[in-house]
């Protein structure tokens, strides 16, 4: 079996500066100052964790990792837009976010909010955390294994080791989502086009998903999660994306009245919500915009050599 190897030296760095503005935060935070300013600190160390690790070159995978499975390494919404604006959060998620930020594609490893309820006794119903899209189980070593966890099968969430943890214990969440994109196959001999797919209205979409706590190994704790999936085979709509040839999957729209019981109901009543979505949505081609050119492949001019002088003696 292959292993993936994972380049981790800018992990580490970024580590390190999380405990740093962390301990920061908390030397300069006075009175109620402190909350606010720690959770600053702490999101944006956050941050650069996750972009240090994205940056990282890939990983060789291995088609029968027993924690993931052979079906895992078929990409299905392996990157989206998420909800972050706060007003936005706020009307369609009942939620309360402190600020605004652009609203960026999200790619694994990449950081981005995700939904839960809320800790009995705190006044709130939901509470919207960041956190790694990809997740995390307690045996990784590398932020970067989350670039192949970043979808859950519902067949077997509760039996993979990558998942089955924060499925036992009841740690589902929504992924709050303004669009997200597959690739689509024009016909069988042609290359794929990714398209954005969204609901009309500007409405978002709320995404089953799942998350943990993870502890790097130096200590420090974060949140990540990942989107739960389900056949697609005869979807009206989402068939039409992915390979063809190949198992169609889609991820787990919820119908916003469905969302506090799916955060709330007992781990055996769960899968009830394993459906397919069956609202309107609407696609259109979003093609990723071309890669600048690596800096080996640009030729470089150089001033020409000065001619050669004689030996002055």
């Amino acid at each position: 079996m292959l292993q993936a190897t994972f380049p981790g030296a800018g992990n580490e760095r970024a580590v390190r500066r999380y405990h740093g503005f962390a301990t920061k935060a908390n030397m300069t935070a006075a009175n109620g100052e402190f909350m606010a300013t720690l959770n600053m600190a702490v999101r944006d160390a956050l941050v650069q964790l996750a972009r240090t690790c994205s940056a990282s070159a890939g990983a060789r995978l291995s088609r029968d990792d027993p924690g993931i499975g052979p079906s895992h390494n078929r990409r299905v919404c392996s990157n989206y837009k998420p909800v972050t604006r706060a007003d936005r959060l706020l009307a369609f998620f009942g939620v309360v976010r402190e600020r605004d930020d652009e609203s960026v594609d999200a790619w694994p490893t990449g950081l981005a909010p995700f939904i839960r309820l809320a800790e009995e006794g705190s006044g709130n119903r939901r509470i919207v955390h960041d956190g790694v899209f990809g997740l995390l189980p307690h045996f990784a070593t590398e932020l970067a294994y989350g670039r192949r966890t970043y979808n859950a099968r519902t067949e077997t969430v509760h039996q993979l080791a990558s998942f089955r943890d924060a499925w036992k214990r009841g740690q589902r969440c929504i992924v709050p989502a303004e669009l997200i994109y597959e690739p689509h196959y024009p016909d069988d001999t042609s290359k794929p086009v990714r398209w954005a797919i969204y609901q009309p209205g500007a409405v978002p979409m709320g995404i089953a998903g799942i998350y943990t706590k993870w502890r790097h190994p130096d200590g420090r704790e974060l949140f990540s999660f990942a989107m739960l999936t389900v056949n697609a085979d005869d979807h009206p709509y989402y068939r039409q994306f992915h390979k063809p040839g190949e198992e169609k999957r889609m991820p787990i729209i919820l119908d916003p009245k469905d969302q506090d019981a799916w955060l709330a109901c007992s781990v055996h009543e769960a899968p009830m919500f394993f459906r397919q979505f069956t609202g309107p949505l609407i696609g259109e081609p979003a093609p990723l915009p071309p890669r600048a050119p690596a800096a080996s492949s640009v030729r470089t001019s150089r001033p020409p050599k000065p001619p050669e002088q004689p030996p002055l003696f």
